[in-house]
C-alpha cells in the first residue's frame, strides 16, 4: 500500500515508483483498486515499468488527500 505524503491533485497522474527490468508488462496495463473507504483510485503500468496514481474517488474525482491509503494488489503475465 501506498500514502501520500502531499495532497495529490484530482488533474494529474503521478509516478509513484517504477518497476525493475524483468517485471515490466509487455504493453500498458491500467487497474482499478480499491482505495480508502469507497474510493477507487487507477493504478497504471507502462511498458518501460513506470507505475503511476491517478483517477482517485467514488462518483466523482476528487484530490487524494494525505490521510489515504492506496493498497495495490494487481498480476500481469510476463513474456
Amino acid at each position: 500500500a501506498m500514502k501520500p505524503t502531499l495532497q495529490l491533485s484530482k488533474s494529474n497522474s503521478y509516478k509513484a515508483f517504477t518497476l525493475p527490468e524483468g517485471y515490466r508488462p509487455s504493453q500498458l496495463q491500467d487497474f482499478l483498486c480499491q482505495g480508502s473507504g469507497a474510493n477507487k483510485w487507477l493504478c497504471e503500468i507502462t511498458s518501460s515499468g513506470v507505475v503511476s496514481v491517478s483517477r482517485y474517488g467514488t462518483t466523482e474525482f476528487i484530490d487524494i488527500p494525505t490521510t489515504a491509503w492506496l493498497p495495490i494488489c494487481i498480476s500481469f503475465l510476463l513474456d
